[in-house]
Order: structure tokens, then sequence, then C-alpha cells
């Protein structure tokens, strides 16, 4: 069974970079599906080295927002 590693809270392209440096199984982060993870977009955690991108619950509260936004001129005044 494939395994991973998954750091909560990397926050920085170094410390990415010396999670992925650290273990020799695939590592994950957290990323918002529309303003990505502080160490970069895909592209740049591909180059680090990350290799499973999880949007954990940031994408329900994304939605939830986006929602919200769309749904208020259904709302009575």
């Amino acid at each position: 069974m494939p395994a991973s590693v998954y750091p909560v809270a990397l926050s920085t392209a170094e410390q990415v970079e010396q999670a992925v440096q650290a273990v020799s199984i695939p590592v994950n982060v957290t990323a918002h599906p529309v303003t990505a993870h502080a160490a970069g977009d895909l592209s740049a955690l591909r180059k680090l080295g990350v290799r499973r991108v999880s949007f954990g619950p940031l994408w329900q509260k994304w939605l939830a927002e986006v929602s919200s936004q769309q749904l208020s001129a259904w709302r009575p005044s």
C-alpha cells in the first residue's frame, strides 16, 4: 500500500523542501483551491518535490463563501 507523509502547517518553500528531503516517501501539502499554497502554485510545489496536494476543509470553506455571495440575491430584504 502506498504511503505518504502529511506534515501540517508547512508555510514556506523552505519548510516544504526540508520535509521532502527528510523522508523517502511522498509528501502531501494542503493548499487553497484558488490562492494555492504559501510556497507557491502547483508547479512550484512540484519543483519542491511535493507529490500530493489536498484541499482539506479549504475547498468546502471556499465553496461556502462563493455560495453565500451568489445566493445573497435570493435573501428577502
